[in-house]
């Protein structure tokens, strides 16, 4: 078996109606999989993928010979990268890239759907302590909104649950197990 190396193009495994894409680092090891619907190999298969800050990229060159990153999503969406039009994984996981998992949406509608900031110390998105309990906020129209303070860091969760579902709709990202 000849050895892999960083010219070589992805491995693509094909099951039914799925595809898997390999994903190396420049070591020429695995490093994860991206899952496709198996009608989208022919558009993504003459490019390199690899993965960058958690994303499934390639390089394109333009006409004026600038390097631009280009998510999977886009080419399988057929969409050009943009402010205006971007592309949410509807269940947050940028390595599932069938199309069910995929919408064209706004900046905002994007930032409506990420889950929780690294630096929470709650374990719930919008709630946070205070000297008085758990207090509970939401941006909405790039707006932070005051929801509450209350005793029981469950309820204010619940609070900014009913509050992302009234504001946010389809995009609202939701805390479990309130």
């Amino acid at each position: 078996m000849k050895k892999r190396t960083i010219r070589n193009p992805n491995e693509i495994i094909i099951n039914g109606d799925v595809a898997e894409i390999v994903l190396y680092d420049k070591d020429c090891k695995e490093v994860a999989r991206t899952i496709i619907d198996a009608e989208d190999v022919a558009k993504v298969k003459k490019y390199k993928w690899y993965l960058a800050k958690g994303y499934v990229v390639t390089n394109l060159y333009r006409a004026n010979q600038k390097r631009q990153s280009v998510g999977i999503q886009h080419v399988i969406l057929g969409i050009t990268p943009n402010r205006k039009h971007m592309i949410d994984h509807r269940n947050r996981n940028p390595l599932i890239n069938r199309k069910y998992n995929l919408r064209v949406c706004s900046n905002e509608n994007k930032c409506r759907n990420s889950g929780k900031p690294k630096n929470n110390t709650s374990g719930f998105k919008g709630v946070s302590v205070n000297g008085k309990g758990w207090q509970s906020r939401i941006k909405i129209n790039r707006k932070e909104v005051h929801l509450g303070t209350f005793k029981d860091i469950t309820d204010a969760a619940r609070a900014y649950n009913i509050a992302a579902l009234k504001h946010h709709g389809e995009f609202a990202c939701l805390n479990k197990g309130v």
